[in-house]
């Protein structure tokens, strides 16, 4: 027999906003009616030079005035700009880079549970798996940007990260790097040797799931916690309870056309 995906899951969403001066707080969500409840959080654009990644977590409370919660397990991450020079749990991000960059550049992309490390040259390699990029006029050569640019796109499309990833040249002087369908739910992280290679965020993902036998005996609620971060950014929130237990069509809150 089959069903509306909504007379089995339950399906929440809502946007905060995180500043340098606090955190944030989701509704509670009763977990007495499922056997498991998702929590999918997004962040938007934030600089990598000076923001450090929110911590998050799910928390556990007797009540929905959660006036007493504790923790849940390692039911937390992570995401976003990590360091200075590393950005983690994208979707997409960008490479920018500076007329100084020199030899001694190195740009690591971890997917797919693999790291790959990308080496600046200006003797760019024309074999994608050597992953060497730059330009052969120079970073400080007149027209040396737009052959760099291109170059690092060039690699990336055309190697082994072209099944996870897809590089577009944006300007002279940036790169985006995008999660093809094979890595949209694990993301990508990006961790550069200096700031004349920079790694920032458009987009990151980070997803925490919760059984609802992993809570305590006492607890019913669930909820989500973020920390605070250097500059303001907005976090949403997707809450999906999944083993609802069943409800008529006619309480399920949907109004379904008939045809």
């Amino acid at each position: 027999m089959s069903h509306r995906p909504a007379e089995r899951q339950k399906i929440f969403n809502e946007v905060m906003t995180i500043t340098s001066a606090a955190g944030a707080t989701s509704l509670r969500y009763y977990a007495g009616d499922c056997y498991k409840i998702t929590f999918v959080a997004g962040m938007g654009t934030a600089a990598a030079s000076t923001v450090t990644a929110p911590t998050w977590s799910v928390r556990q409370a007797v009540d929905e005035a959660a006036a007493t919660s504790t923790t849940i397990g390692s039911a937390t991450g992570s995401f976003g700009p990590s360091t200075a020079f590393q950005v983690e749990g994208q979707r997409s991000a960008l490479v920018t880079m500076t007329t100084a960059s020199t030899l001694a550049e190195t740009l690591i992309v971890t997917v797919g549970g693999n790291a790959y490390t990308m080496t600046y040259s200006t003797v760019p390699s024309t074999v994608a798996t050597a992953l060497s990029w730059g330009s052969s006029l120079g970073s400080t050569a007149a027209g040396g940007m737009a052959p760099m640019t291109n170059s690092l796109s060039s690699v990336i499309n055309n190697s082994t990260l072209g099944h996870w990833l897809t590089a577009t040249t944006i300007s002279t002087a940036v790169v985006r790097l995008t999660v093809n369908d094979s890595a949209i739910s694990t993301g990508f992280s990006l961790l550069s040797t200096g700031a004349n290679v920079l790694p920032s965020q458009e987009k990151a993902q980070s997803i925490i799931e919760v059984l609802s036998e992993d809570l305590n005996a006492t607890s019913q609620y669930v909820y989500a916690v973020v920390t605070t971060a250097d500059t303001s950014v907005q976090f949403a929130v997707t809450v999906i309870k999944e083993g609802v237990r069943y409800q008529p069509p006619t309480q399920v809150g949907q109004h379904i056309k008939s045809t």
